[in-house]
């Protein structure tokens, strides 16, 4: 799954834009840009809806993403193949 943050560098590389570039576009300042793309920092609804519409996106392309629901069992088996991997058997 890929993060918000990841999401958001790609919609800015694919508009040209740089962090103070959209910062600029936006009306916001470049490290609040900085500090929502290292995810130091939340969103205002506002502040979200014009990225997107600077960007040419909706507010699903980047900051919504499918939740993943595993059962217990499959957490479980997830864990021990982890650990199988980290930790090989001789």
């Amino acid at each position: 799954m890929i993060e918000a943050n990841r999401k958001l560098k790609d919609f800015m590389e694919e508009a040209g834009f740089s962090g103070v570039g959209l910062a600029k576009a936006v009306g916001v300042s470049p490290s609040y840009i900085s500090q929502i793309v290292r995810r130091r920092r939340t969103l205002s609804a506002p502040t979200a809806k014009r990225i997107c519409e600077v960007l040419g996106c909706t507010f699903k392309d980047i900051f919504q993403h499918p939740l993943v629901y595993k059962t217990r069992k499959e957490q479980e088996q997830e864990r021990r193949k982890r650990l199988d991997n980290d930790y090989p058997k001789s």
